[in-house]
């Protein structure tokens, strides 16, 4: 009880640790766990190292140099203006277009939304982007929507609250299609009903179980 105001507390401790991308083989491939750690061998196959400031300023510097095509300028301007993209984008463009660096993420689009590791992504492309910015190499970052992902099959996969992979078997009429393209109702109303049982319960469910339904 905090004798202050009388009102009992918890107090949680916290501990965090790094586990190496060597230890989780299984997960990625071998050649990204080496240039992870530095491994020559895989190192020799990319301009500079990803853990040298200096060598990546230098590069974004050559990219500045280079410039962008005004063909592809228009059709990122176009795409924005199709999706009302905020100013920022178009302040983003406009420095494109002056000439800048540009750092690169994506994700595949996913008919689970699966938006807090979208954010993670986006957020970590910009920090980088803004630190090149800071270092004096004009830079903006783009988020590459990969929409084009071709991977389909007779089922779908996830994880459910216990962190076991959950495979839901789609209609017969849906095996080979993207569930989140091309995916009938009656397969987008088992998902979302499968997904919806998976899921541990939060203050987020409801709203989430909406969206899916929708």
């Amino acid at each position: 009880v905090d004798k202050r105001v009388g009102a009992p507390y918890v107090h949680l401790c916290v501990k965090t640790s790094s586990i190496p991308y060597h230890r989780l083989s299984g997960l990625y491939p071998s050649l990204f766990a080496d240039v992870v750690r530095g491994e020559p061998r895989a190192a020799k196959f990319f301009a500079g190292s990803w853990r040298d400031p200096a060598a990546l300023l230098a590069r974004a510097r050559r990219a500045v140099e280079r410039g962008i095509e005004p063909g592809v300028l228009d059709v990122l301007r176009g795409r924005h203006r199709e999706l009302g993209a905020p100013p920022e984008c178009a302040a983003s463009l406009d420095v494109l277009g002056r000439g800048a660096a540009v750092v690169v993420t994506g994700q595949q689009p996913s008919v689970g939304l699966g938006p807090l590791y979208n954010l993670y992504k986006a957020a970590g492309v910009i920090r980088l982007a803004r630190e090149v910015a800071e270092a004096g190499v004009p830079c903006v970052p783009v988020f590459w929507n990969h929409s084009d992902d071709t991977r389909g099959g007779d089922r779908v996969a996830f994880p459910d609250r216990e962190n076991q992979v959950r495979e839901l078997t789609l209609p017969a009429g849906d095996a080979g299609r993207l569930l989140y393209e091309a995916g009938s109702p009656e397969a987008l109303r088992m998902f979302a009903l499968a997904l919806g049982e998976a899921l541990p319960a939060t203050e987020f469910s409801e709203r989430l179980g909406e969206l899916l339904r929708s």
